[in-house]
C-alpha cells in the first residue's frame, strides 16, 4: 500500500514532554509547524518547552485526575481542538517481582496504564470529533519480560492489551490508534528510577533476593553509563510522526536500532516460543505446514 502523509498541521498533545522520546518529538513537531500541547510535571519544564515555538506547555501528573481535567479546560479554552494524542508519560522499574509490594506495583501502573487511561478518557470526544489519532508508547518489555523487569513489563503488557481494546472500540469513530514498542534509545528513564531504587533498598529488610538487589543497583549505574552511548530516539520519533500522519498508519511499530539485532531476534523467538507452548500436548494438533499457511495468511492480511 502507497503511503499518505497528511501534510496539514495538527494540534497534538504529548505527555511526559520533558525529556527523551517526549522531548524529541515535541521539538519536531514545533519545527514542522504544527501546535503541541507539551505536557510535564515540573514547573522548571513546563518554562524550557514554552520557549520552543508552536508549543503551548500545560504542567500534568497524570497520576493528578486534577491535573488531567485541568488540561481538559486548557484545550477547550485553546479553540483549536485536538487531532493526536501521544501518551509518552511513563516510570521505569527494575526489582524481583516476589520482593515487589501493592504500592511498588501501584506506583509503575498508576503512571504506566492509569495515567493514560485518565488522560485518553479525558480527551477521547476532541479525537472523536477530529477522527484523530492515539499513540502510546509501549516498549519492547511489552512483549518480552526481561529478569527483574517483571512490574514494568507487566505494566506495558497492560498497555497493549488497553491499546488493542482501544483500536477496537474506536473504529466505528475512525479514531487510530497505534503502538509503538522501543528498544533501547538515549533516555532519561534509568536516571529517574535510580533514586527511588536506592530509597527502596535502604528501606529493605534482608529477603530472598537481597544479592539480586544488589546487583540490579550495581547494572542500573552501568545501565545508565551505557545510555549516554546509545543512539537517539531518532528511529521511534519517526515511528510516532508515521502513526500521527500517515493516511493509514499501522497498528504497532517495533522500533529497534540497526545496532540491536539481538535484540529483534531475542524478541521473535520469545514470540515463537509462546505459540510452541499453545501447541504442544493441545487436543488441537497442528503441523508445521499449517502454522506455515496460517502465517502466510496472517501477514498477507497485514
Amino acid at each position: 500500500m502507497e503511503k499518505k502523509i497528511m501534510t496539514q498541521t495538527k494540534p497534538i498533545l504529548v505527555t511526559g514532554a520533558s525529556s527523551g522520546i517526549g522531548k524529541l518529538v515535541t521539538e519536531v513537531l514545533s519545527q514542522k509547524g504544527h501546535l503541541v500541547y507539551a505536557c510535564a510535571r515540573k514547573k522548571v519544564d513546563i518554562t524550557m518547552l514554552n520557549k520552543m515555538e508552536n508549543v503551548t506547555s500545560f504542567q500534568l501528573d497524570v497520576t493528578n485526575p486534577l491535573d488531567v481535567q485541568e488540561v481538559v479546560t486548557r484545550v477547550k479554552q485553546e479553540g483549536k481542538g485536538l487531532f493526536g494524542l501521544v501518551n509518552n508519560a511513563g516510570v521505569g522499574d527494575s526489582w524481583p517481582i516476589l520482593a515487589t509490594s501493592e504500592e511498588m506495583l501501584h506506583r509503575v501502573f498508576n503512571v504506566n496504564v492509569y495515567g493514560h487511561l485518565r488522560v485518553t478518557n479525558a480527551l477521547i470526544s476532541f479525537l472523536i470529533e477530529s477522527q484523530g489519532r492515539i499513540v502510546n508508547i509501549s516498549s519492547v518489555s511489552g512483549l518480552i519480560t526481561p529478569t527483574f523487569l517483571g512490574t514494568y513489563s507487566m505494566s506495558k503488557h497492560a498497555l497493549e492489551a488497553w491499546s488493542n481494546a482501544l483500536s477496537l472500540e474506536l473504529e466505528n469513530y475512525n479514531v487510530k490508534v497505534s503502538i509503538i514498542e522501543p528498544g533501547n534509545y538515549k533516555s532519561n528513564i534509568v536516571n529517574a528510577a535510580v533514586p527511588v531504587l536506592l530509597k527502596r533498598f535502604q528501606e529493605t529488610t534482608t529477603n530472598l533476593f537481597q544479592k539480586e538487589i544488589e546487583s540490579i543497583l550495581s547494572q542500573d549505574e552501568e545501565a545508565i553509563n551505557r545510555r549516554e552511548k546509545l543512539p537517539s530516539p531518532v528511529e521511534v520519533v519517526d515511528a510516532v510522526l508515521d502513526a500521527l500522519f500517515n493516511e493509514h498508519p499501522k497498528p504497532r511499530y517495533l522500533v529497534i536500532s540497526q545496532l540491536e539485532t539481538d535484540l529483534f531476534l531475542s524478541v521473535l523467538k520469545y514470540q515463537f516460543v509462546k505459540i510452541s507452548q499453545l501447541f504442544k500436548d493441545n487436543t488441537h494438533e497442528f503441523t508445521l505446514k499449517d502454522l506455515r499457511n496460517l502465517l502466510d495468511e496472517v501477514i498477507n492480511e497485514n
